[in-house]
């Protein structure tokens, strides 16, 4: 999980953050002006294929975290 204000601070250091998708959790949080997305399954580990439904999604909560 990530802590409050992880995304702020990550920021203030000039580094990128890495966002996740697994069949643990999930979370995309802000970092400067690019957004790594590490896309490890949903149901199952690494050998899983998104639906357009589910890639649209995360597409959503970049675009919430990073509009540029």
């Amino acid at each position: 999980m990530v802590q409050p204000g992880y995304g702020r601070a990550v920021q203030s250091l000039g580094v990128t953050a890495v966002s996740v998708d697994t069949p643990i959790e999930s979370w995309v949080v802000p970092s400067n002006e690019v957004v790594y997305l590490r896309l490890q399954g949903r149901v199952e580990w690494y050998a899983y294929e998104y639906s357009e439904e589910e890639l649209e999604g995360l597409a959503g909560a970049i675009a919430d975290v990073n509009p540029g």
